[in-house]
């Protein structure tokens, strides 16, 4: 990343130019690194089981609302 923003930053001509026109160049030689080399993941928090609840706790937790279940459906 380093390389690459150098190198675009040496084909720059700064002496014909302002000082806006320079931070623009920069910010979107900038931006354009970002997007190439810096990985991006996407989020989700869409959890439906909190991160403790492993297959075996999960298992148990079913279990329980079955059995459950049909000992109201008994009691009727």
């Amino acid at each position: 990343m380093r390389l690459f923003v150098q190198h675009k930053l040496s084909k720059l001509d700064s002496s014909s130019v302002g000082a806006g026109t320079m931070w623009s160049t920069f910010r979107d030689i900038l931006h354009e690194a970002i997007d190439k080399y810096v990985p991006r993941t996407q989020i989700n928090n869409k959890r439906k089981k909190p991160l403790w609840m492993t297959g075996k706790v999960l298992r148990s937790v079913r279990k329980k609302t079955l059995l459950m279940e049909k000992m109201e459906s008994v009691q009727r």
